[in-house]
């Protein structure tokens, strides 16, 4: 659900959100998708507090004929998304725009951020 949220928004139909998803697994219909959007409307998808520790990565989306990178911060205890944003880059900078919005959401940063080994 949280990247069809993201997909939506940034031009990819229903239907390529759908045949996205069962690249990677996940069979669902457009409408099914559709329903989803539907009910997240302006609820969020984010947690309410920054917990003390957080996992980043970022992962590549094809977008049309275009691909980006979606950093994704979670909640490890929880897997619970706490925050994520498309990037067209993936180095320090897109790194610092990630953490700074994060804690524009939150108020604060985490006191521990975990990382797969990024150089950022």
């Amino acid at each position: 659900m949280a990247l069809a949220s993201v997909l939506y928004p940034m031009g990819l139909s229903l239907r390529r959100i759908s045949k996205y998803l069962a690249l990677h697994g996940v069979e669902r219909a457009h409408t099914a998708i559709w329903y989803w959007l539907q009910k997240l409307g302006d609820k969020s998808l984010w947690s309410e507090e920054m917990p003390r520790q957080i996992v980043v990565d970022e992962t590549w989306v094809q977008v049309r004929s275009k691909g980006c990178w979606i950093f994704t911060a979670l909640d490890p205890r929880t897997w619970q998304v706490l925050y994520l944003e498309p990037f067209w880059e993936r180095d320090s900078w897109s790194a610092y725009a990630f953490l700074q919005a994060l804690k524009e959401h939150y108020g604060k940063l985490p006191k521990e951020v975990v990382v797969d080994g990024a150089d950022w």
